[in-house]
C-alpha cells in the first residue's frame, strides 16, 4: 500500500466518497435536492491528462492511466467542516490480484488537492470525516486485510447500479402524468446494466417495490432476525426514496457484498464511527453528494461513502445501423440507431461526451445526444430543436475521454415537407384484396425521407424508401383485413401525417380443380372453392361454362360450393388439363386458373335394358314398378366399361335402403346374381324386396374409379301387391246391385277397392282374416258390382292411395 498527501493525484475507474457528514438541517440547507435523498455536500472532481485539451469531469472519464492528474475541489462545502474534515481516496489498480494494494491519497476537505495516479486504476474510494482521518490507520487496515480490495471492487459495480436506479426512479416520479412509461425505462436499465429488473408494479407501496427492485441489482444476504432496515421504509411515498434509504441508509444493511468492507472499516479504522453509502448526482460546475433521507445515529460520526466505476478500454467503433445514410428532420428530437463492434461497445457508448454534427465545410454543431443500449442497436435520440435552419450533410462525431469517436455513415438533415401530395400507385388499389396474404404497394407524390411511421387499421405496418425518397413502398398483410374502406396512415418526424384511403376488395374467389368428360355433352357439375358468389364468369378455351343462378340468400362466409354446366369443345382430349379464367365481380383483370378442368374419357353408361319379372303375379304392374316379392330379371348393355365391371344396387333414399349390393360379372348371392355375355352384355336377376323396402326407387351405378361413375340408371320402384289366388261370389245380395265375394290370397289388406273394371270399384269394408296362424293366406269379404259385364270378367283392385283400379288374371 502506499499513501500521497494532497500533491499526488489519482486515477478514476470507480470511487468511493466518504464524507464527515454535517447536521441534516446544515446538510439541507447548504445543497439543491438529491433525487431520491437528500443534500450531503459538494465537491469537484476533475482528470486531467498530459498533453491533452481541458479536464474532463470524473463522472465522464473512462480511463484512468498512470500519469493522469485527478484534481478535487470542494464546492457548498457545509461551515461546520470547513477546518475538521478530511478526504481520502483510495486507488484499485486495473490489474488487480489477490496481493494487490490500494494506493491512498489525503487532504483537507476544504482545499484543493491534485493527485497524480500511479498506474492505471479500476476503482477509486473516496473517503471524507468531520473529525479528521488517520494515514497511519488507513495504512495499517489495508495491510493487515488485503481481501478488502475485492470488496472494493464489487462494492463500486454494485453501487453505480443503485445509484443510477434511483436516479430512474426520480426522474419517473417527478415527470408529468403520462410522458414516460417506467417498465420501458426498467428494461432500458437493465440492457444498460445487465440485470433482469422485474416489472413496476403499482399494487406495491413504495417501500416494497422499492426492496423488489434492490434484491434485483443488490441481492441481499439473509442475516438471522427480522430486518433492521424495513422501519427506515415504511409508510414512505417514494419508491426512490425508499430505494436509498434501503441502499444506503446506516450499517449498509442490505447491501450483501458489501458487508465485510462496512464492517472491517467499522472495526479496524474508525471505531465509533457509522459508515453509510452515498451516490452523487451531477450539478452546475461539480456533483452533489447525496444520503439516504433518514437522520443520522446520535453520538456517532456518520462517515458517507460514494464509489463510482469506469468501463476502461478503447474507443468503440459506430456506425449506422441500418444504412450508409440517415435522414433526420430539422427541428425535432430524431432518432438514430447505430450499432458498434461488440456487445460491450454498445453498452459503453453512452459515456461517450461531447456530440457534434460535423458537417464536410463548416463549424461542427454541438447538440445533446441521449443514448439507449439495445442488443444490437443503440437508439440515439439528437436534440435538434434548438435550430429548425440546421440542414445539410454531416457525419455525427462524440469524444471517448481525449479521443474521438466518428459515426460511420452520413447524416442528411432536412426541413421536413408536407405529406399533402401522397397518393397510392395507379393499380396498386386492385391489389388489396382481404384474405390476399402480403402485398406492397408504392405510395408516390411527395418526399417521404422523414417518414418514421407507417399505420393501416390500427397496426404499424413495415416500410421502406426508394428512389431516393420520392417513393415509399409500403409492405401490407391482408391476411387478417376485413373488406372495406381502411385509413393508411403516414407520419413523420416533424408531427405531421396524411392519411390515404386504401379500399380492401371482398376475398378473391378460390376455384378447385375439378373433371369434365368427353362424349357426354353438357354436364352438370358442383364447382367447390370459396367466395364462389365473386365469380361473374368462367371460361375455358376448350370448354363452355355456364354458371348457376346466385341464391337469393349467401351465408356471410361465402358461397363453398355452386353448380354449373361444362360443355368440353371437340379439341379437348383425354389426359389434357385445361386452363380457365375467372372474372370477378368488380375487377376488369380476370385471374388465371392454370388448373382448372382434368379432362377424362367417357364415363360407363348404361342403355339398352330390358326387363321381365318371373310368373306368379296375380295382380298388373304398372311401368317402372318392381314387385317386392319377386324376381325381377334386366339384360342392359354397359358402354365404355372400366376393366373390372361391376354394379352398385341402391336406394335412391337410403331412407328406403334394406341391404344395397355390389355385384361383379358372375357374382351369386341370395337374393341377386349378374352375368356377362361379352361385348357388353349383362343379365341380372334380383329380388327388389330384399334390396329397398317398399317406395324405393332402385338405381344401377358403374362405378370407375378413372374416368368417374356412370349416371344412376332407375330400376324402377319397389312395390308390394297382394297375390290373390280366388274369387268366390255369393247369391246374397251386399246392397242393391251389390252381391257379397271372398277373396283368398296373401297380402290383401293392401286392397281398398274392388270391380269389374279400372274406374268404378266398391270400397272393401272389412279386415283381412287368416286361414291358418301358421300360414300367411287370408281371406277378405268383399262387395262387387252385379251382373258382371261378361261371364269370366276379370277382377280389378284398387291399391290404397291409388285412383285407378288395376287388372288382375282372378275371374269368377
Amino acid at each position: 500500500m502506499r499513501v500521497f498527501g494532497a500533491r499526488y493525484p489519482v486515477s478514476f475507474a470507480c470511487f468511493v466518497l466518504a464524507l464527515g457528514l454535517l447536521t441534516a438541517s446544515g446538510a439541507a440547507a447548504q445543497g439543491a435536492p438529491c433525487p431520491g435523498g437528500r443534500f450531503v455536500t459538494g465537491f469537484q472532481l476533475q482528470v486531467s491528462a498530459p498533453g491533452r485539451s481541458a479536464a474532463i469531469p470524473f463522472t465522464q472519464i473512462n480511463n484512468l492511466d498512470q500519469g493522469d492528474v485527478l484534481h478535487y475541489a470542494p464546492q457548498a462545502l457545509p461551515p461546520e467542516w470547513r477546518k475538521s474534515a478530511r478526504v481520502a481516496a483510495l486507488l484499485v489498480p486495473a490489474a488487480y490480484s489477490a496481493s494487490a494494494h490500494l494506493a491512498v491519497f489525503t487532504g483537507r476537505a476544504d482545499r484543493t488537492a491534485s493527485w497524480k495516479v500511479p498506474e492505471q486504476t479500476a476503482a477509486i474510494a473516496f473517503l471524507f470525516g468531520p473529525k479528521g482521518l488517520n494515514a497511519n490507520n488507513t495504512r495499517r487496515m489495508l495491510d493487515q486485510h488485503p481481501e478488502l480490495v475485492a470488496h472494493f471492487i464489487t462494492y463500486a459495480e454494485q453501487a453505480s447500479r443503485v445509484e443510477a436506479l434511483v436516479a430512474l426512479l426520480a426522474r419517473y416520479e417527478n415527470s408529468p402524468p403520462g410522458t414516460l412509461d417506467l417498465n420501458t425505462l426498467l428494461k432500458q436499465y437493465s440492457r444498460e446494466y445487465g440485470v433482469a429488473m422485474p416489472k413496476a408494479n403499482p399494487a406495491l407501496p413504495p417501500d416494497q417495490e422499492a426492496a423488489v427492485m434492490l434484491a434485483a441489482v443488490a441481492p441481499p444476504t439473509a442475516e438471522p432476525g427480522p430486518s433492521k432496515h424495513a422501519d427506515l421504509t415504511a409508510g414512505s411515498t417514494s419508491t426512490a426514496t425508499a430505494l436509498a434509504t434501503l441502499y444506503y441508509g446506516p450499517v449498509m444493511g442490505l447491501a450483501s457484498d458489501a458487508m465485510p468492507l462496512f464492517r472491517a472499516l467499522h472495526k479496524t479504522m474508525f471505531p465509533g464511527m457509522q459508515f453509510q453509502g452515498a451516490f452523487a448526482q451531477p450539478d452546475a460546475g461539480g456533483a452533489r453528494l447525496c444520503g439516504a433521507n433518514t437522520a443520522p445515529p446520535p453520538n456517532k460520526h456518520t462517515v458517507y461513502i460514494w464509489m463510482a466505476n469506469l468501463p476502461t478500454g478503447t474507443a468503440p467503433s459506430v456506425r449506422l445501423a441500418k444504412a450508409t445514410t440517415a435522414t433526420l428532420a430539422a427541428g425535432t428530437n430524431a432518432r438514430l440507431q447505430v450499432t458498434c463492434a461488440s456487445v460491450a461497445q454498445l453498452r459503453d457508448l453512452m459515456r461517450a461526451r461531447q456530440w457534434e454534427l460535423v458537417p464536410v465545410k463548416g463549424k461542427p454543431v454541438s447538440i445533446k445526444v441521449q443514448v439507449a443500449p439495445g442488443a444490437l442497436n443503440d437508439t440515439l435520440t439528437l436534440d435538434l430543436t434548438h435550430d429548425s435552419h440546421l440542414t445539410g450533410d454531416y457525419y455525427l462525431a462524440a469524444m471517448w475521454d481525449w479521443t474521438p469517436v466518428n459515426v460511420a455513415g452520413t447524416i442528411a438533415v432536412q426541413a421536413p415537407t408536407g405529406l399533402q401530395g401522397a397518393t397510392l400507385a395507379p393499380g396498386d388499389a386492385a391489389r388489396l384484396i382481404a384474405e390476399g396474404g402480403v402485398v406492397t404497394v408504392t405510395v408516390a407524390g411527395t418526399n417521404f425521407s422523414l417518414v418514421n411511421k407507417v399505420e393501416l387499421a390500427g397496426a404499424s405496418e413495415p416500410f421502406a424508401l426508394a428512389d431516393g425518397g420520392k417513393q415509399l413502398h409500403v409492405t401490407i398483410d391482408t391476411a387478417q383485413l376485413a373488406a372495406g374502406v381502411h385509413q393508411l396512415r403516414l407520419e413523420q418526424a416533424a408531427g405531421s401525417a396524411r392519411e390515404l384511403a386504401l379500399t380492401v376488395l371482398p376475398p378473391n374467389p378460390r376455384v378447385d380443380a375439378f373433371r369434365a368428360n368427353v362424349d357426354e355433352g353438357s354436364q352438370r357439375i358442383t364447382l367447390h372453392g370459396t367466395h364462389l358468389e365473386r365469380i361473374a364468369r368462367l371460361t375455358s378455351a376448350d370448354a363452355d361454362i355456364t354458371l348457376a343462378r346466385l341464391p337469393a340468400s349467401i351465408p356471410a362466409n361465402g358461397l363453398d360450393q355452386r353448380p354449373a354446366i361444362v360443355h368440353l369443345t371437340a379439341s379437348a382430349q383425354p389426359g389434357q388439363v385445361l386452363s380457365a379464367k375467372v372474372y370477378v365481380v368488380g375487377s376488369a383483370d380476370p385471374l388465371g386458373l392454370a388448373h382448372a378442368i382434368n379432362v377424362l374419357g367417357p364415363r360407363p353408361r348404361i342403355s339398352a335394358v330390358d326387363q321381365s319379372v318371373n310368373a306368379g303375379q296375380t295382380v298388373a304392374l304398372k311401368p317402372k314398378e318392381l314387385p317386392a316379392d319377386a324376381t325381377v330379371n334386366f339384360a342392359f348393355t354397359i358402354e365404355h366399361a372400366p376393366p373390372v365391371t361391376e354394379v352398385h344396387l341402391r336406394c335412391q333414399s337410403p331412407n328406403d335402403q334394406i341391404q344395397p349390393l355390389t355385384l361383379h360379372a358372375g357374382d351369386t348371392s341370395g337374393t341377386a346374381e349378374l352375368e356377362s355375355s361379352g361385348n357388353g352384355r349383362y343379365y341380372l336377376a334380383a329380388v327388389a324386396g330384399k334390396i329397398g323396402a317398399p317406395g324405393c326407387d332402385l338405381q344401377m351405378i358403374v362405378p370407375d374409379a378413372s374416368a368417374g361413375n356412370s349416371n344412376a340408371y332407375l330400376l324402377g320402384r319397389v312395390v308390394l301387391l297382394p297375390r290373390i289366388h280366388s274369387l268366390t261370389l255369393s247369391d246374397q245380395s251386399a246392397a242393391p246391385g251389390e252381391f257379397a265375394g271372398t277373396l283368398s290370397g296373401d297380402n290383401l289388406q293392401l286392397i281398398a277397392k274392388t270391380g269389374w273394371n279400372a274406374s268404378t270399384g266398391i270400397p272393401v269394408t272389412s279386415v283381412p282374416m287368416r286361414v291358418n296362424p301358421s300360414s300367411a293366406a287370408q281371406t277378405l269379404a268383399i262387395a262387387m258390382p252385379w251382373p258382371p259385364p261378361s261371364p269370366h270378367a276379370p277382377l280389378y283392385i284398387w291399391l290404397r292411395g291409388e285412383s285407378r283400379g288395376r287388372a288382375t288374371t282372378v275371374t269368377q
